[in-house]
């Protein structure tokens, strides 16, 4: 097996990657992480002449000595691999990686079997992640049976209220107060979260942004911005203020986003990591909302 690292061309990843793969390893992505200071590397991974998986990593250097390297939700892996192959891919990336001796190899991968990372040489460092799914393709009736009661009955009140959703320009002079107000609800809260100008770097690299927006007596009051890569979305900013809160307008904005999303060829939409301990009013929404868990294995280091 080989390791061809930074020689794949953007129409060969965007064809073996972009259907069915998360936002961390899109190459608009990579390209805005890169714009906002990181380092990418992508790599494929090769048994003879064949294309059996791929992967991007952001660097970033730590201490201005130590190479700290992340794979989020990757390799990509061909779904005939065996465990065996995928095992003896993971341990040639971190043989091969290009770059000096005091580094780290990050990888949480977009799998639920931890056996090819134990078997490679890799430990894990933090517990498995979880994530929230729609699927897209069903019919709206069999989403909308799939959510809490509860939900649904603040949809129902969202509907009966005096909103009107529309979308947002997607230029980014048209969504730059959205940008602010999210920058002021990490202060205030106190999350982490991917920057606010990943949005339109992400943009100007050929990503896809869809905004939508409650307005109730022609104010604003909840917005939902989500990024498009392939077939799959991902919810990546909401905001409301108190208004938006007692109108429930992220119930009626996601449920707009639910129907609109298929009709851009989106099959699938990602509403983002589930953190009962640490933030249980937003998981509560999104699993609330019909969304599938999805488990994954945890984050994996190589030294």
């Amino acid at each position: 097996m080989e390791i061809l690292w930074n020689q794949t061309q953007r129409r060969t990843w965007d064809r073996h990657a972009l259907d069915g793969s998360a936002l961390q390893q899109d190459w608009a992505y990579g390209d805005a992480c890169a714009a906002l200071g990181g380092t990418v590397l992508r790599a494929e991974i090769r048994d003879g002449r064949a294309l059996v998986g791929l992967i991007q990593l952001i660097h970033r250097p730590f201490f201005g000595w130590l190479n700290a390297v992340v794979g989020t939700r990757g390799p990509l892996w061909n779904s005939k691999i065996s465990g065996e192959e995928i095992a003896l891919g993971l341990r040639k990336l971190n043989e091969t990686l290009p770059l000096p001796r005091l580094r780290g190899l990050f990888l949480t991968p977009d799998a639920q079997d931890p056996e090819p990372l134990q078997s490679s040489g890799y430990r894990r460092v933090m517990t498995p992640y979880a994530t929230a799914e729609v699927d897209l393709r069903l019919p709206v009736e069999e989403l909308r049976s799939a959510m809490h009661q509860k939900w649904r009955n603040r949809l129902v009140a969202a509907e009966a209220a005096d909103l009107t959703v529309r979308r947002i320009d997607a230029r980014p002079e048209h969504y730059a107060w959205l940008l602010e107000a999210e920058t002021k609800q990490q202060s205030r809260i106190g999350y982490r979260a991917l920057p606010p100008d990943l949005v339109p770097a992400w943009q100007h690299f050929g990503g896809r942004l869809r905004i939508y927006a409650a307005e109730h007596e022609d104010q604003i009051v909840a917005a939902m911005a989500f990024l498009l890569h392939g077939s799959h979305a991902t919810y990546h900013i909401g905001w409301s203020n108190d208004e938006g809160r007692r109108l429930s307008a992220h119930n009626l904005l996601l449920w707009h986003a639910v129907r609109k999303l298929p009709k851009l060829g989106i099959s699938k939409l990602d509403l983002g990591g589930i953190n009962t301990h640490d933030s249980p009013g937003i998981a509560r929404f999104k699993l609330g909302a019909g969304g599938k868990v999805k488990r994954l294995c945890g984050t994996w280091f190589h030294r």
